[in-house]
């Protein structure tokens, strides 16, 4: 499989709730007056801004693009574990676009960044003006996710008992393996607490009621041999979205990568 060429854009930073955002920016230089051709993207856990090497070049023919790192993630500032909930993490995406001056944005999230930028969507609508969905978490238990959310926070505080906490490292970095996430080799027990909270602040209930408040155009895309998020549950969000899909029959987890092109012309609305 080929892919298109990879860009990484200098990291720049700013700065949300006095700790250190790190983020890229490409693309044209003015985006119209309402930014409507700006388009931020936030990744999954673990992510970066890296995570977008392929995407965010072929969507910077068209529009100007900012990828996010998340606190503890890439180069950005860790933050507190109370700050892991999707209500925190959407006003971070918020506060975000207000340092960039941007008033109207797409916004893209993949897999469990898909959360945050849904509820983002639904909390304010006069400033996402459309909403991308890519391999995403959605409105039910993925397979994935095989431990219910509302458990892991008892996991999280064992975890700081010292035989716990290097069975906790040990068996995350095996799961990240089996699921080729590279660095996985180099988490260390802070991170893995942190990436644990960002799961257990998930809340399906929020997310269905989240869904039903989005009125911006929206797009789901999924492959249907995607090894964690499974195809019912792309079928669903789009369904509660009323959303345009994107199907491909391969392209695993990472279609921001192997499926770039085909998502970016239906992003940007013509052929590249």
């Amino acid at each position: 499989m080929t892919y298109p060429s990879p860009h990484d854009p200098q990291i720049q930073f700013t700065s949300y709730n006095g700790r250190k955002l790190a983020y890229t920016v490409e693309g044209p230089q003015s985006p119209n007056e309402q930014n409507a051709d700006a388009i931020i993207l936030v990744h999954g856990i673990p992510g970066s801004v890296a995570d977008f090497r392929y995407l965010g070049p072929l969507l910077a023919e068209k529009m100007r693009v900012y990828r996010l790192d998340f606190p503890g993630f890439g180069q950005s500032e860790i933050a507190p574990l109370r700050q892991s909930n999707l209500i925190s993490r959407s006003d971070l995406i918020m506060g975000f676009a207000d340092s960039l001056g941007l008033d109207r944005f797409m916004l893209l999230g993949h897999s469990m960044g898909g959360p945050p930028a849904m509820v983002t969507a639904s909390r304010f609508p006069q400033r996402v003006s459309r909403l991308v969905m890519l391999a995403s978490v959605g409105l039910r238990r993925h397979r994935g996710l095989f431990m219910n959310p509302k458990s892991i926070w008892p996991a999280i505080a064992l975890s700081y008992l010292p035989g716990v906490q290097a069975m906790m490292v040990r068996n995350t970095r095996a799961a990240y393996k089996r699921m080729r996430f590279p660095g996985s080799d180099k988490l260390e027990a802070a991170e893995v607490r942190h990436h644990a909270s960002i799961v257990a602040g998930i809340s399906f209930r929020q997310l269905n009621a989240a869904a039903a408040k989005v009125n911006c155009p929206s797009l789901v895309s999924y492959a249907e041999d995607d090894k964690l998020v499974e195809p019912r549950v792309g079928e669903g969000l789009a369904h509660a979205l009323n959303a345009e899909t994107l199907v491909f029959p391969e392209g695993g987890h990472n279609i921001q990568k192997t499926k770039a092109e085909n998502i970016a012309e239906a992003i940007c609305g013509t052929p590249l």
